[in-house]
Order: structure tokens, then C-alpha cells, then sequence
């Protein structure tokens, strides 16, 4: 008796093609959750993100003590207030922004704005 090789039909070569693909996926996957768990991604997020919110807290924080406007407010808060207001309250708002972003990205011309938050906070 002898033995042939015999050519696989279209449809088995195309199941084979998506198995593989889907094999190589999910090798692709585990391999990045992996290195996410070794590179302690979830933890540096959290830093991050608890930074992020405590200079975003301690801005707010100067602006509602220096300025005497609360920036953390409804919107139903905003539409009560009268335009003149309103439009204090956005060029606040924007410098605000620029605050947190100089203190997010350590920018040397906003060292007197970190040490006016620190006082705030009392550290």
C-alpha cells in the first residue's frame, strides 16, 4: 500500500487560517497581560491617577480660598449665576486649567502657584 499526500480542500485550509489566527490572539493577549502584571501597570495607573486628582482637589482648593469662587460647581449653579459671574468664573476656570496642567507637567514658572497649593493643604 502507498501513501500519498493529499492536497486539503479550500474550506479546511481557510479553518485552519482562522484557528491559527485566533491561536496567535490569544497568545498576543496573555502575553501582554503578562507584562502588564510584571510592569505593574494597574498600580502606576492608580499613582497617576490619585495625583492627578489631588493637584486637580488642591487647585480647586486655592481658587475657592484666594479668589473666593468655587470651581466645583452644578451646572444648574452656573446657569444661576448672572453673566458677569459667568464670565469670572471662565477666565478662572482657564487659568485654573493652566495650573494643573503646569503642576501635572513641573513647569519652573509655576513653583510660587505649587508653593501657595502646599500652604493650602499645610504640607
Amino acid at each position: 500500500m502507498i501513501y500519498d499526500v493529499q492536497k486539503a480542500s479550500v474550506t479546511k485550509r481557510f479553518a485552519a487560517f482562522l484557528l491559527d489566527i485566533i491561536l496567535i490572539a490569544c497568545l498576543a493577549v496573555g502575553f501582554m497581560a503578562l507584562i502588564a502584571v510584571i510592569c505593574d501597570y494597574d498600580g502606576h495607573y492608580d499613582k497617576y491617577k490619585n495625583s492627578v486628582e489631588t493637584v486637580q482637589d488642591a487647585v480647586i482648593e486655592k481658587y475657592k480660598t484666594v479668589f473666593g469662587i468655587d470651581l466645583a460647581i452644578s451646572e444648574d449653579d452656573y446657569n444661576n449665576l448672572t453673566e458677569e459671574e459667568q464670565n469670572q468664573f471662565k477666565e478662572h476656570s482657564l487659568s485654573a486649567s493652566e495650573d494643573i496642567n503646569a503642576l501635572l507637567l513641573g513647569n519652573e514658572k509655576y513653583n510660587d502657584v505649587f508653593a501657595e497649593i502646599a500652604k493650602i493643604l499645610g504640607a
